[in-house]
């Protein structure tokens, strides 16, 4: 389940590399949403085999690790993907403010951000083929107390 849902999150990712300064934001809003449902997919996986050995005395400390990696892969996701971003940035715009007749120099930085994001969420993907049921089924009986 957690591969299908990385893997559907990076094909819903993929129309991202064909926006352009046109598109339509009812598009943008169809694209946000399925991949929503997809990070959505992701979640309940990974929360449900990380509390699943956590006996009740620990589940703050346990929630408390959870959310920070939350947190820090969060925030270098944003880091990794802007560093993409903006070294993409044809060197002719500066950091200025561009006019809205020449934004469209802007999509192609875009684009490559969102494929390097399709391809993270690819190699998520990957590496989940290697958690297998039988594997995770063991977690998934209570811990003798």
């Amino acid at each position: 389940m957690l591969a299908f849902a990385y893997f559907g999150l990076s094909v819903a990712t993929l129309p991202f590399l064909f926006l352009s300064v046109d598109t339509s934001p009812w598009t943008i809003r169809v694209i946000m949403f399925v991949r929503g449902l997809f990070l959505a997919l992701t979640f309940i996986p990974l929360q449900t085999a990380y509390y699943a050995r956590i006996i009740p005395e620990q589940t703050g400390r346990a929630s408390a690790i959870f959310s920070t990696r939350c947190q820090l892969g969060a925030a270098m996701g944003v880091a990794i993907l802007s560093t993409v971003l903006l070294s993409n940035i044809p060197a002719k715009f500066g950091r200025s403010v561009v006019p809205v007749s020449q934004r469209a120099g802007f999509t192609s930085a875009f684009h490559v951000a969102f494929a390097v994001a399709a391809g993270f969420t690819f190699l998520a993907g990957l590496l989940s083929l290697g958690i297998h049921d039988s594997d995770a089924a063991a977690t998934m009986t209570p811990k003798p107390a």
